[in-house]
């Protein structure tokens, strides 16, 4: 066979090879055929020959990244040319591979954001209380007939909750909230499963570096814990000596931050897969100063988040539904009353209320300065547009903030500000990537 019909054998023999993909090289190869040069046969062997050690059968199926890689080789005249003989798995295949998982991460981020959002909506309807069990397996199957409804209601019934502000409760309107809660908890059933067979599968494939094994495994391991953490949560809530029931704001934190953990760390996991976008010549590096200052910001950001789960644990969004004043003054005048006095800073609803003002507040002002400084130097466009996207969501995010105060909590505007404070930590990651990968 000739050198050209040899390495058309040899792409047809990977497999998941479109037939589209088959013709057009077959088309290509008859070119080569026709030219009849001497020894073309043996630079074709020395070809296939390179680009099997140099790269591992089952990492190069993506006929995408096949198909360059052998053309390439070519010169303008159909010869075989030998002298570039770059390797195929760090340029091609493993960005190949990358894409393929940070595509995959990404779904993942997404899926564990609607989870949040939903957790929120879940909270915002006092729904968090409705099934009263933890059965990870057969928990995912609702009540499927009427009698079933009925088991369920009456399991409510035996709780706080019922007994003390909802005893007026019909069933139609159990089914409500029963809702909210089954589906916060098949959604992180479902994440489980989309992020466990593919994280598998990969590894199998071996298309995962030891250093992202670890975290991703680790990662994998917080999210069977998150469904601990949310029964313990909910466990609080089902105690009989509660005045008001309602779960733990300490517990309601926990779950929260470590929600916020596990999806800040599958969105940088794609990030860091992904090729930065290009810089240009007359950009300057990122001075260090600003560097530091991104990440003590993004850090504030955070931590304004996690101030925001105890004001939704005690409901304090509803004491104070005015701005800038809490009452007679800026700080409300029961901030200090709790004995000892550390308790205020977690427990007293006005004063939680007040540090999520302060922090919000600080996390406006600084990330306007940060994007500020930002504009004196003559960063990488794709940096700079960065800084403008992060300093335009949180200005949003405030007025959402404002807008549910004012409105005293309505569902959608909280959930939106929730969901507000995912897009502004996402968006403070994607800053954070870029300052650290692009030249």
């Amino acid at each position: 066979k000739t050198g050209a019909e040899r390495i058309h054998m040899f792409l047809s023999r990977l497999s998941s090879v479109p037939k589209v993909t088959v013709s057009r090289f077959h088309r290509f190869s008859g070119v080569l055929s026709s030219t009849g040069r001497v020894g073309l046969e043996a630079q074709a062997s020395r070809l296939i020959s390179t680009f099997n050690n140099q790269s591992r059968t089952k990492d190069c199926k993506n006929p995408i990244v096949v198909l360059p890689w052998i053309q390439s080789r070519f010169s303008s005249d159909n010869t075989i040319n030998t002298a570039n003989n770059d390797p195929l798995t760090p340029d091609l295949v493993i960005q190949s591979q990358n894409r393929k998982i940070s595509l995959w991460l990404f779904f993942c981020a997404g899926l564990v954001f609607c989870m949040v959002v939903l957790g929120g909506v879940t909270r915002l309807t006092e729904s968090g209380l409705s099934i009263t069990e933890w059965k990870p397996l057969v928990g995912a199957i609702p009540p499927l007939s009427q009698e079933d409804w009925e088991v369920e209601f009456e399991k409510y019934k035996q709780f706080p909750e019922f007994k003390k502000l909802n005893s007026q409760m019909t069933l139609n309107e159990f089914k409500r909230i029963f809702f909210f809660e089954w589906a916060h908890r098949f959604l992180g059933r479902s994440i489980g499963i989309a992020f466990g067979l593919p994280l598998g599968y990969y590894m199998y494939r071996g298309w995962i570096t030891k250093k992202l094994r670890t975290r991703l495994f680790a990662l994998f391991g917080m999210g069977g814990l998150q469904g601990a953490i949310g029964w313990w949560m909910v466990k609080s809530g089902l105690k009989e000596d509660l005045d008001h029931p309602r779960v733990s704001a300490y517990r309601l934190a926990t779950h929260l931050g470590s929600a916020f953990v596990i999806y800040l760390g599958i969105l940088w996991s794609a990030l860091s897969l992904t090729v930065p976008p290009a810089s240009v010549p007359s950009a300057v590096p990122v001075p260090r100063g600003l560097k530091m200052g991104v990440h003590s910001v993004a850090g504030l950001a955070f931590l304004t988040v996690m101030s925001g789960a105890f004001v939704a644990g005690l409901d304090a969004g509803l004491l104070y539904p005015e701005i800038p004043y809490m009452g007679e003054g800026l700080v409300p005048v029961e901030y200090w009353e709790m004995e000892p006095k550390y308790k205020n800073l977690f427990e007293n609803g006005a004063a939680v209320q007040f540090n999520h003002r302060l922090l919000a507040t600080s996390t406006l002002t600084s990330t306007l300065l940060l994007w500020g400084c930002s504009r004196r130097y003559a960063l990488a466009p794709p940096i700079r547009t960065a800084f403008s996207h992060v300093a335009a969501m949180v200005c949003i995010q405030a007025s959402l903030g404002i807008a549910t105060l004012l409105y005293y909590v309505p569902t959608p505007v909280a959930a939106t500000h929730q969901a507000g404070s995912l897009v502004l930590m996402s968006l403070y990651m994607r800053l954070m990537y870029l300052i650290k990968y692009v030249k």
